[in-house]
């Protein structure tokens, strides 16, 4: 399976994310508050500052400490390494939205 770490051993599996996207804004926020009364937000950070949020397919939002540049390289990274599942362009674009319209 696909993984991504994502800091403090925590991984995300590669083909399931939909976006990634920045934790500063009120789009961010209203995101974020939405998928905590949903019960689908999961906090990777301990406790530290949120910098990105992953977008599940599942609807799941990920809360994490690294940056979307650095999760962005970190992706890119992932599908070059051999043995994994090379992504089309139109996936490798999707992965790199860093903001969301709500």
């Amino acid at each position: 399976m696909d993984m991504v770490n994502i800091g403090y051993n925590n991984s995300v599996t590669l083909l399931r994310i939909v976006a990634v996207i920045s934790s500063k804004g009120s789009a961010a926020r209203k995101t974020r508050n939405e998928a905590s009364l949903s019960g689908k937000l999961v906090e990777a950070t301990e406790g530290k500052k949120t910098r990105s949020m992953i977008v599940m397919d599942s609807g799941h939002l990920v809360l994490n400490i690294l940056t979307c540049e650095t999760l962005n390289e970190r992706i890119d990274r992932a599908d070059e390494k051999p043995g994994y599942i090379k992504l089309t362009p139109l996936q490798k674009r999707i992965l790199k939205i860093d903001k969301i319209v709500v």
